[in-house]
């Protein structure tokens, strides 16, 4: 077949760092040039992943980075490298709320536009009426061949604002047709993906940016996130279901979940709340006084601001976080205990009582000690001392309450303490945070909202040093299970950015932990199954109905019993039948997931759903194991090789009957057959494979394999799940 050159130009098509690019870089001071080439290097993939401009594409692809990591500095590279390889337009939606979109544009504005050398021109929520500026700005741009500035569209994710850009894209015509698009969707699992799924609807701004995606002929749609669980559990034929994803790599100094939340708990930076200082239940009072942890959290803050005012550093800032319970009345509770105990402080420290001056200086000094085990360069106490009643009076006129009633421009200062709910959550920086306190607990809540809880992660530099996270218990197990997740999530996009297939044919699996969601429900418009390895024998449906009955089934059979050096099962007795004398032997794990397990596959959708699910899972479990420097062996029985098919297995009112139970006359200890689960090893996972004549209604349907898993109960499931796609994958 001869291939049109067009189609061999697409093909080739690489994005080139041209001189806006070089111009970006050389303004950005504050990292190295090995962070620098991993930035381009990851922002020329994401602008590959897109395709090229003007080929009248519509692609839609995922951006993953890790909570506070630099995602910003991505899309702005992103940006720069647009507008050198063709785009005349870039649209930012910059957020859901006016201090998100302010924080964002501002960055992207001072980042890029101010040091641009006129390669760009902006415009901030177009009114209806600015058509002759695009239209001239677009003729401008194709009439020099790209010479000529691109132009930045900031957008509030705000259907006022996205209609009307949609209303003047319209307007602009014709004039539109060569002006490549970027369209950059900063946090994407908030606002743009469509929220009525569940009631059969599609929500209002879902449905304002596919309006705004009609306007324009050629785009691609970058989806930026470091939750990227909502558009991955979209329907594949959705607008906003990614083509390709791919993964950011942080910078050096960034702290993030693995840094906070290892599998053995970091507690120089971690503290668990004590239970009895926790709410009692999710609609508990609030208390009269405030519990000791959060005086103890406070007092550290205010050391280690009274530290930059003993080095004279008053251009720095230091803050507090505090996220007592989704329920207002909690924050202006807090807003009160803080701002009284600050009181309190104030009045003993500017009386002329030595002996109270002296107690309460123990008691900082409890505080200064704990924050000295981690950060060495810190100041003497005498010194601090003489400086904590003005960090006192620095911090009480910043305590700020932040929630949806309550909307605050934040003038970052040397002590500012924020206090709130999940407004304080996704995109919001929180400059110079040394101390988080987080009474809520997210043991049942939603992966994606508690990772974005995490305001704590980011580059700390020395900061990090103060820094102290106060949990509950049950959250900081919750924190330490959504590692695991995110760490998986990431390697499994990874080898699809890797292999250059489509994510529309990436059959979706999450690790989670047991009782948590995802994301939100009423935007999981795909199919999912959930399933926890407790045990099961897989498949419910045993056999392929077909015409050779699964020969592949069979044939794996006949390579374990006579390649793998089985023997018979020591738990034989001399007593016991033919049929109850099995072959079996121990062997490396990561070898019977690979060479046994992923070799089967079932018919039946829910039978391949939950087997993919223990694969996943049990697989996930070993790769722990071996990177702890554990070995994991499985225990692999052949049941009946003597047999070989002639038991027959029918189906009746309660399903298929597959295992065989223990002889009704075996008690305690006696030599009569326990039955074949109770084979098991119970100390290691046990894969037993059966092979029987399957019958239906005195029909015989055919030989296959019944293969249970049996994973002990005592087994370090560390209460996991895996969750996987159910629905078909895209062809």
């Amino acid at each position: 077949m001869v291939v049109p050159k067009i189609f061999k130009k697409i093909m080739t098509w690489n994005p080139n760092v041209g001189k806006q690019t070089e111009h970006f870089l050389q303004g950005i001071t504050h990292i190295d040039e090995e962070q620098k080439t991993i930035i381009v290097d990851e922002s020329l993939r994401v602008l590959k992943s897109a395709g090229q401009p003007n080929t009248d594409r519509q692609k839609v692809g995922l951006v993953v980075g890790y909570v506070q990591s630099g995602k910003t500095m991505s899309l702005t590279c992103v940006s720069s490298l647009a507008r050198d390889n063709g785009y005349g337009h870039i649209i930012i939606l910059c957020g859901v709320t006016n201090e998100l979109f302010k924080q964002n544009r501002d960055r992207v504005v001072d980042d890029l536009i101010k040091s641009s050398k006129n390669a760009f021109v902006s415009k901030s929520n177009p009114k209806k009426n600015q058509i002759a500026f695009y239209k001239g700005k677009f003729d401008l741009w194709k009439s020099s061949n790209g010479k000529n500035p691109t132009v930045i569209t900031f957008l509030l994710k705000n259907t006022i604002h996205i209609n009307n850009l949609a209303d003047v894209l319209e307007k602009v015509g014709s004039d539109i047709k060569g002006i490549s698009t970027l369209i950059i969707d900063d946090e994407a699992h908030m606002a743009g993906l469509n929220a009525s799924f569940s009631k059969n609807e599609e929500s209002r701004i879902y449905k304002d940016l596919k309006n705004l995606r009609k306007k324009i002929s050629d785009y691609a749609y970058l989806q930026y996130t470091a939750t990227p669980q909502a558009p991955l559990l979209v329907r594949l034929n959705d607008c906003v279901s990614p083509e390709f994803a791919n993964v950011l790599t942080p910078g050096k100094g960034y702290y993030g979940g693995k840094e906070f939340f290892p599998e053995k708990p970091n507690k120089d930076l971690v503290t668990d709340i004590p239970e009895s200082e926790l709410p009692e239940s999710n609609d508990a009072d609030v208390p009269l006084c405030p519990p000791k942890s959060f005086i103890s959290a406070l007092q550290q803050f205010l050391i280690g601001v009274a530290d930059n005012l003993t080095k004279d550093d008053r251009s720095s800032f230091r803050s507090m976080l505090i996220h007592p319970h989704k329920e207002q009345k909690w924050h202006y509770a807090y807003e009160q205990f803080t701002r009284k105990q600050l009181e309190f402080y104030e009045r003993i420290l500017s009386s002329d009582d030595e002996d109270d001056k002296r107690n309460l200086l123990k008691d900082f000094n409890y505080a200064y000690e704990e924050i000295k085990r981690t950060y060495k360069k810190i100041s003497d106490f005498k010194s601090i001392a003489k400086n904590i009643l003005e960090a006192i009076k620095q911090a009480k006129p910043e305590i700020i309450v932040v929630n949806a009633n309550k909307k605050h421009e934040i003038e970052w200062s040397p002590a500012t303490i924020l206090i709130g709910g999940e407004v304080l959550g996704v995109g919001f920086t929180v400059k110079g945070l040394t101390i988080s306190y987080m009474l809520r607990t997210s043991a049942k809540g939603q992966i994606d909202s508690m990772q974005q809880r995490g305001r704590f992660f980011g580059y700390r530099g020395e900061d990090i040093y103060l820094t102290r996270v106060y949990l509950s218990k049950e959250t900081h197990e919750a924190f330490r299970d959504y590692v695991k997740h995110e760490e998986g999530t990431r390697e499994e996009l990874k080898k699809m950015q890797e292999s250059g297939k489509s994510l529309k044919k990436w059959r979706r699996n999450f690790l989670v932990r047991a009782g948590m969601q995802l994301t939100r429900k009423n935007i999981q418009s795909l199919s999912t199954i959930r399933d926890d390895a407790a045990g099961k024998t897989h498949p419910v449906q045993p056999y392929i109905e077909s015409e050779d009955h699964n020969p592949h089934h069979l044939k794996i059979l006949d390579d374990v019993t006579n390649k793998w050096k089985l023997e018979p099962d020591p738990a034989t007795k001399p007593n016991w039948s033919n049929a109850q004398k099995h072959l079996s032997g121990y062997f490396d794990a990561e070898t019977v997931l690979d060479k046994i397990i992923a070799e089967f596959s079932w018919g039946n959708s829910e039978d391949g759903a939950y087997w993919d699910t223990n694969y996943y899972l049990l697989k996930l479990l070993v790769n722990e194991a071996k990177k702890a420097g554990k070995k994991i062996d499985f225990k692999v029985m052949v049941m009946r090789p003597s047999e070989r098919g002639k038991s027959n297995r029918g189906v009746n009112a309660a399903g298929w009957e597959l295992l065989q139970g223990r002889d009704p006359s075996n008690k305690d200890k006696s030599d009569k057959y326990p039955g074949d689960k109770n084979l098991a090893d119970p100390n290691v996972t046990t894969l037993q494979l059966h092979c029987y004549t399957f019958t239906k209604n005195g029909n015989v349907l055919g030989k296959d394999i019944v293969v249970p898993i049996i994973i002990p109960s005592k087994s370090d499931k560390r209460n996991m799940e895996m969750v996987i796609q159910d629905s078909p994958i895209e062809e």
